[in-house]
């Protein structure tokens, strides 16, 4: 039996494929900040439009001064507030919801402080690049395992600078099953 149900599935790569990116104004704002320097001076080249957007952030192809080519993850503007504001109503909203017949069984409060920690961590992308660093330095020998060389240097709580690595996303995986 599949881990996931079709519909499930489906559904899943809907919202994947339906997060709008921001204005390359706005994500280039976010970028020099938080590097505080202009795109100019770290980037040789930087694509202005994102080949990814996803619910924390959007990813930009670039190449650095060096002629790495590289994966920038921008974090949304506004992004914190917004999930923070969401788990607010959520909490507001676990006395009416515990009068459901099927949420008796489940701990809601303790759900809800579990979304909430993850979120948080997730939405440090400096964490993100500390793991991704760690785990790249820890695995990288190993002909089975890749992952990108992590430019520790250009990582900040909202930017993320990455190696640029071939291969499949995650739709693409997906459809290959369903064939």
């Amino acid at each position: 039996d599949d881990l996931l149900s079709a519909e499930f599935t489906k559904t899943f790569k809907t919202l994947q494929d339906n997060v709008p990116s921001d204005p390359f104004v706005t994500t280039k704002k976010t970028i020099e900040q938080e590097l505080d320097a202009s795109l100019e001076t770290i980037f040789t080249s930087f694509n202005k439009a994102p080949f990814a957007s996803a619910s924390m952030g959007q990813a930009h192809r670039a190449t650095l001064k060096n002629g790495d080519a590289v994966v920038v993850k921008v974090q949304h503007p506004n992004i914190a507030k917004e999930i923070m504001m969401d788990l607010q109503l959520f909490e507001r909203a676990i006395p009416l919801i515990k009068y459901i017949p099927e949420t008796s069984v489940i701990d809601l409060k303790g759900v809800l402080q579990e979304v909430k920690r993850s979120l948080t961590n997730e939405l440090d992308f400096y964490k993100e690049s500390q793991n991704g660093a760690r785990f790249y330095n820890l695995n990288n020998h190993w002909y089975e395992i890749r992952s990108p060389k992590i430019y520790e240097a250009l990582c900040t709580k909202k930017v993320i600078v990455m190696e640029e690595m071939s291969g499949k996303n995650f739709n693409q995986l997906m459809n290959l099953e369903e064939t």
